[in-house]
């Protein structure tokens, strides 16, 4: 997409406005009301703006994201966040909204009564700021060489003064010394990390790449997180954020001993071409400026001043570099600018807050523009093996998806075998498309030795400890992932899904509410917090209640779970009647075949025997084919012996269940839901007892959406064994 074009759609520019109880200042970014203020962020302020100016029209999000991001690479994440933090200062609830109500697929609507108020006479204010004026084009190479030996020579000197000054402070409290102190020469790593948190920099625009902000940033948190002698995290904070809070305060939240801020520039130089001026700054809590300074580049030698800002920062901080460790750094992972854009902006879609399959289909195209750009481009190889695993993990378990993510991983491991991002995508190649988690596991190892601050290792180490059971220690490791970046993605779902296997039902609730209140829109985490509810109070009516909130009633994943609340309440013919193929077809495979299964139970329940048996035939056809087309998944397997059990073929049926439990057993944490299949096999076989010792056994085990009592008093698959005393004792 090209940055150049004027936007067709713009924000419009009201005066000051009346919305419901909340005055609204645009220029000033603040919301007023009853004596309180709240500040908002640009974007989040154009967006109410933009709503105020269409008052009761339904806004679509695409002519959001054109007026407010003006055609800048942005997905649907960005709004979603953009109108929960609108809801969030103006007090609104998106289930009885005063102000901002949400029309499923279509788009957004201002609700609340709006006031055109009269201009007060113009003020200076500090949001807006004047262009700062560039310097010439840069000097000639040679000069500009000098430039850089001297910077060279001036970081030697402070790193040799900030040591030989750390010398004579060695004495100092741990209170002092937390923010700079500085290990003696030759000691090697501290004892003890310093914490810094990196904030991203703020482009002051015009943008002549939306995208490089971003990326300085994440390259930077990159530098700084693979050193062990610092813990480095990054917050998502605004402009906005920024300016009402001080270092000290940041700093303090967040239990670090250094805040990393700064802004970026544009200017046009002659001829056209874009010229930018970055300004970092390294505070440490006390409120003490360590370092600032400005770099002037052309956009093409933006590798040369990302290495520049790390390298100053890791002087000031006083960290002696290991010859390896200043040889990684002074590489960039790429000199083709726009092969670095175009893995950037995959980055950015792969890192969307909510898992998207559309997304990360884009952002393999995005790495695949990388490395046709720059076939050496290490990274670029590893995140696509990376993304194109997930989805083979996910939602396209087909063999080339799979033969693509193991031809990008080989590409990768031939260039460099030891890059971080290298021994993630090896980790996430033997985990999503191998299932081998010891593998996987070994893998990690390595990758958070050498980039021991990546809340990307951090989660995927997490993902990993669930499916080998070791459920306390997944969790408080997902919880480390999310304190290094809140915006890794999935952890918003992930921590209560993890909560939820180990029945912990309160706790996951509060965890699936917050994920609804950041993304009202999504249908995964009304279906989550809904099948949470009716396993927590066993009451399908309130389970019900609850995702009626949802609104999007005829979304797939809103219908699958309004089917299986029927079936729970004995409404077969109900259940029945809502299948459609136009929306079963948008589920994931396996999601469709759960359906396809419970309706052929569900025939049975109502006495359609005949009826079953059709659907039973049909399951088998379609199992069978999903099973020459995802080899290796033993959840297919535990259907089909369930299909070929309703049609009476009980040894076929008992083989491929045996067949699915083996290929399954290494899954602490999925693996046992191949359990309650072989149940409900059993139970269509007549073999009741063996069907109870399996439930009884789950019934004990953490694992993921957990089998409840709740499940046996109201999932027609038992009902059979209702009457049964070791069955009812069990429900006790």
């Amino acid at each position: 997409m090209s940055h150049s074009q004027e936007p067709v759609i713009s924000v419009p520019e009201p005066g000051r406005l009346q919305i419901g109880e909340w005055e609204v200042r645009r220029d000033e970014g603040i919301l007023s009301a009853d004596g309180r203020s709240v500040r908002l962020e640009p974007r989040v302020m154009d967006v109410l703006v933009y709503l105020a100016a269409n008052p009761e029209r339904v806004v679509p999000k695409e002519e959001l994201l054109d007026a407010v991001w003006s055609g800048a690479f942005v997905e649907e994440g960005a709004l979603s966040q953009a109108i929960h933090s609108l809801r969030k200062a103006l007090r609104d609830d998106a289930r009885q909204p005063r102000y901002i109500q949400t029309v499923p697929k279509r788009g957004y609507r201002l609700v609340a009564p709006i006031e055109r108020m009269p201009e007060p006479p113009p003020a200076v204010s500090g949001v807006l700021i004047a262009p700062v004026p560039l310097p010439p084009p840069a000097v000639s190479a040679s000069r500009r060489g000098w430039a850089w030996s001297l910077l060279v020579v001036a970081g030697l000197v402070t790193i040799l003064g900030l040591v030989l000054f750390n010398q004579g402070k060695a004495g100092e409290a741990r209170s002092a010394a937390a923010a700079a102190a500085v290990p003696s020469p030759g000691t090697g790593p501290q004892a003890a990390a310093m914490r810094i948190v990196v904030l991203p920099f703020e482009d002051l625009g015009p943008a002549a790449d939306p995208l490089f902000a971003i990326g300085l940033t994440q390259e930077v948190t990159k530098d700084l997180g693979s050193l062990p002698s610092l813990q480095v995290i990054y917050r998502e904070i605004s402009a906005r954020q920024k300016g009402a809070k001080s270092p000290q305060e940041i700093g303090g939240e967040l239990g670090v001993d250094y805040v990393l801020m700064g802004t970026v520039q544009w200017a046009a130089r002659p001829g056209g071409r874009p010229r930018v001026r970055i300004r970092p700054q390294l505070v440490r809590v006390d409120g003490v400026q360590v370092w600032a300074d400005s770099f002037d580049s052309d956009v093409e030698d933006i590798f040369e001043v990302q290495a520049g800002i790390s390298h100053r920062v890791i002087a000031s901080l006083g960290i002696n570099l290991l010859p390896e460790q200043n040889r990684a750094l002074q590489e960039p992972s790429t000199k083709n600018l726009e092969a670095h854009q175009a893995y950037i902006r995959g980055r950015n879609l792969k890192n969307q807050p909510f898992y998207s399959e559309e997304h990360l289909r884009k952002a393999a195209l995005s790495f695949e523009r990388a490395v046709e750009l720059d076939p050496g481009f290490t990274a670029a190889w590893a995140e696509l093996s990376l993304v194109h695993s997930y989805l083979a993990y996910n939602t396209d378990p087909t063999r080339e998806r799979v033969e693509r993510a193991r031809h990008a991983l080989e590409q990768a491991v031939a260039l460099d075998p030891d890059l971080p991002e290298v021994r993630l995508a090896r980790a996430y190649y033997a985990y999503r498309c191998q299932e081998d988690f010891d593998g996987a596991l070994a893998q990690l190892d390595i990758a958070a030795r050498l980039f021991p601050n990546d809340a990307e290792v951090a989660k995927t180490l997490g993902l990993l400890l669930r499916r080998k059971g070791r459920f306390a220690e997944a969790i408080k490791t997902l919880r480390h992932a999310e304190w290094l970046d809140p915006r890794t993605g999935e952890l918003v779902w992930i921590l209560p899904e993890t909560q939820r296997a180990l029945r912990n039902f309160e706790e996951a609730d509060r965890g699936f509410a917050e994920a609804v209140s950041q993304a009202p829109d999504e249908p995964f985490f009304w279906e989550q917090r809904t099948l949470n509810q009716l396993a927590w109070t066993g009451d399908p009516e309130q389970a019900r209640n609850l995702l009626d909130q949802a609104g999007m009633s005829g979304t797939p994943m809103i219908e699958a779970t309004a089917f299986r609340l029927d079936l729970y309440e004995g409404k077969y013919e109900q259940a029945l009647a809502r299948l459609s193929p136009d929306w079963i077809r948008q589920l994931a495979p396996e999601t469709q075949t759960r359906i396809a299964m419970m309706a052929a139970v569900a025939r049975e329940r109502m006495g359609d025997h005949r009826g079953a048996l059709a659907a039973a035939e049909a399951n088998r056809a379609d199992l069978e084919a999903k099973i020459a087309l995802y080899p290796g998944r033993g959840f297919f397997h535990a259907c089909l012996a369930v299909a070929l059990a309703q049609l009476g073929r009980s040894q076929e049926a008992l083989a491929q269940a045996e067949q699915a439990a083996r290929m399954r057993q290494s899954d602490a944490f999925s693996g046992p839901r191949i359990g309650e299949i072989q149940a409900l096999v059993d139970v269509i076989l007549g073999r009741r007892g063996e069907a109870i010792d399996r439930l009884a056994k789950l019934l004990s085990t953490p694992y993921r959406n957990s089998l409840t009592t709740t499940d046996l008093r109201l999932d027609p698959a038992w009902k059979p064994l209702q009457g049964e005393p070791a069955f009812e004792a069990l429900l006790q």
